[in-house]
């Protein structure tokens, strides 16, 4: 779950059309899980900054950060004062990515990575949402607005500083 949660995490640091080398993208986001029973919602704000970096930081219903660095992830639950840290499989290249993307129809794209697959769907050749299902079946939908491209995001961003109360688990 961990390995494929990180492939998504990472997919949204580009836009589309032309392949683009982006250096960073900023937005907020809205995630929705439908599953069987129930929707649940998530807010919060992504960071992306070329060529590995990544930081969701959610701020509802729960206060969580992932952190995604090259061959790392750590998620971040401040009120649990816990930190899951993983390795990830593989170097997750945004551009590797980009390439292995085709195109279905306008606007819509599709990827598959390890065994998952992604529909991105682009406006005005941004980035505007990305829908899979998940290891469990639920439907994930994930769109953004106040979508920033090639701002300046400084990198100490995405460097996680753990507090000494915080428990550090290594996955």
């Amino acid at each position: 779950m961990i390995r494929i949660s990180a492939l998504f995490f990472i997919c949204i640091t580009f836009i589309f059309g032309e392949i683009k080398n982006i250096k960073s993208f900023e937005a907020e986001f809205t995630q929705i899980l439908h599953s069987q029973s129930d929707n649940i919602v998530y807010k919060g704000r992504i960071l992306s900054l070329a060529p590995y970096y990544v930081l969701w930081d959610y701020s509802s219903p729960i206060i969580k950060q992932i952190y995604i660095q090259r061959d790392s992830m750590i998620i971040y639950e401040p009120r649990l004062k816990q930190a899951i840290i993983s390795s990830l499989q593989e170097n997750l290249d945004i551009l590797s990515l980009i390439k292995s993307a085709k195109k279905i129809k306008d606007n819509l794209y599709e990827s598959t990575i390890m065994g998952q697959k992604y529909n991105l769907t682009f406006k005005d050749g941004i980035l505007n949402s990305i829908t899979f299902e998940d290891s469990l079946k639920n439907q994930v939908e994930i769109k953004f607005s106040q979508i920033k491209v090639d701002s300046s995001i400084e990198p100490h961003i995405f460097e996680f500083k753990p507090t000494s109360d915080i428990d550090i688990i290594y996955n």
